[in-house]
């Protein structure tokens, strides 16, 4: 039974659809992005955030997750960002930008082959989180078409 398990899990990653070269704009609730035309936007439930969406195509290890949270009663990025450190067991944060405005990003991994970043922003009254998820032996097909796309990242 584990090797047919074993069998069908590499014959569906095999047949897993890489991510488009082909890109479309969605408008979230307050932000758009630029994702792969071949990849759909799901809404998901997250404690503690206004409107979540990921979007994911074939591999549901491979996805990129857009978190809106309100930002009203803390705005220090910085230390929202130290307080999510132990969180995602990252030891370190680095300073970038996102949307236009100041951020900062983590790369983090819980395991199972799954290699993560999320990106913390703040703009008003929000605060954005982005993470992007891929399977590491996949890398080569999803890291750059990911981080291209949370490149398009808008705040609006």
């Amino acid at each position: 039974q584990a090797i047919a398990g074993a069998i069908g899990q590499d014959f569906q990653n095999a047949e897993a659809a890489p991510p488009s070269a082909t890109s479309r704009v969605i408008n979230g609730t307050g932000f758009s992005i630029s994702i792969p035309d071949n990849f759909n936007g799901v809404k998901t439930q997250n404690a503690g955030t206004m409107y979540s969406v990921s979007f994911q195509g074939d591999r549901l290890d491979c996805t990129i997750q857009v978190d809106v949270i309100d930002a009203s009663k803390q705005k220090n990025l910085s230390k929202i960002v130290e307080d999510n450190k132990k969180a995602y067991g990252a030891a370190t944060a680095s300073k970038t930008t996102l949307g236009g405005v100041e951020a900062y990003y983590m790369n983090y991994s819980f395991g199972g082959n799954v290699q993560s970043r999320v990106y913390f922003a703040i703009k008003g009254e929000k605060m954005f989180r982005v993470t992007m998820n891929y399977f590491v032996p996949k890398q080569d097909v999803y890291k750059q078409v990911f981080e291209k796309s949370i490149s398009t990242f808008r705040i609006l």
